[in-house]
């Protein structure tokens, strides 16, 4: 598994997906098939990486990611309709589908942040800390809303003080923003300190794509107008609800590609040999990934 993903481009780009309201039978199944073909090449990662010791503190949540990631795609992969069974009955749950590969993207940028990430030792250290404090915070939150009187809730509100300090008083404090700051002496420590453009940025990820494949799925996401008005005129079996279920396969294809590119140049052990042909499928999608998509 090659470490730089535009190794290979194909001079077939896949924009022209994108740009039609139906679709044949013959084309979805390409690119299920190409989504399958990425997600086996991640699963043979996971399967070389059972057993593998982290040289480093950040790389122990490596494993928790790239295995959530890929059990999304799983579940994307069982969710998106069928093409070779063709079985009598069959649901289309396309917000279910949108819902998944939404998750496969922040999987993505939570494994670009956590684990790839190229960063001094310092901001790495304080980058794990805060992602610490968040957890507590969040838990003490939720228990003190609930007005819970689990022995447990006391330990875990001491412990969110504890790293809130540890925080306040730590080197690389003082190089984030004012509001980053105030967030975590109010309890209410940011996941990722990093604005989702310049995360973007970190992760060579073409920021209009990214904002265009978040807001597309999260229309199913949270019930939008959109996504309502779309499932008016949704019918499972039709073309335009194959082109419609495509998409967030489409989507999806691409960060788990990346992911595993990255898995791949984190984890020596984790390279697996690609042929030729699954290459172009992994370069077309990680080029589509960094440089977005051009209207033709």
């Amino acid at each position: 598994m090659p470490h730089n993903c535009t190794s290979i481009i194909s001079l077939s780009p896949y924009p022209r997906r994108y740009g039609k309201l139906t679709m044949k039978t013959e084309r979805y199944a390409e690119i299920m098939t190409e989504f399958e073909t990425i997600l086996r090449y991640g699963m043979e990662v996971s399967d070389r990486l059972v057993g593998t010791t982290p040289s480093a503190p950040h790389l122990s949540y490596a494993d928790s990611i790239f295995t959530k990631l890929l059990c999304h795609a799983i579940s994307l992969k069982m969710l998106s309709p069928k093409t070779k069974e063709k079985p009598e009955k069959e649901l289309w749950d396309l917000p279910s589908a949108c819902a998944i590969a939404r998750c496969i993207i922040e999987a993505h940028d939570v494994l670009g942040y956590i684990v790839l990430s190229k960063i001094s030792p310092e901001e790495r250290d304080f980058r794990l800390l805060i992602w610490r404090l968040h957890d507590k915070q969040r838990r003490s939150k939720m228990l003190k809303s609930i007005h819970s009187k689990d022995p447990k809730a006391n330990e875990i509100h001491e412990e969110a003080k504890t790293l809130k300090n540890e925080a306040v008083n730590h080197s690389w404090y003082k190089n984030i923003s004012e509001n980053y700051q105030t967030r975590i002496v109010k309890e209410n420590a940011p996941s990722f300190l990093l604005h989702q453009r310049d995360l973007n940025k970190a992760n060579s990820v073409n920021h209009e794509y990214y904002e265009a494949a978040t807001m597309w799925l999260s229309q199913y996401v949270h019930t939008f107008p959109m996504a309502l008005h779309q499932l008016f005129e949704f019918k499972a079996g039709t073309p335009d609800a194959l082109h419609v279920s495509s998409i967030p396969i489409q989507y999806a294809s691409g960060f788990m590609a990346k992911s595993i590119i990255g898995m791949a140049s984190v984890f020596p052990d984790g390279n697996v040999n690609v042929g030729r042909h699954d290459m172009e499928i992994f370069s077309n999608w990680c080029y589509i990934l960094e440089s977005g998509i051009s209207a033709k």
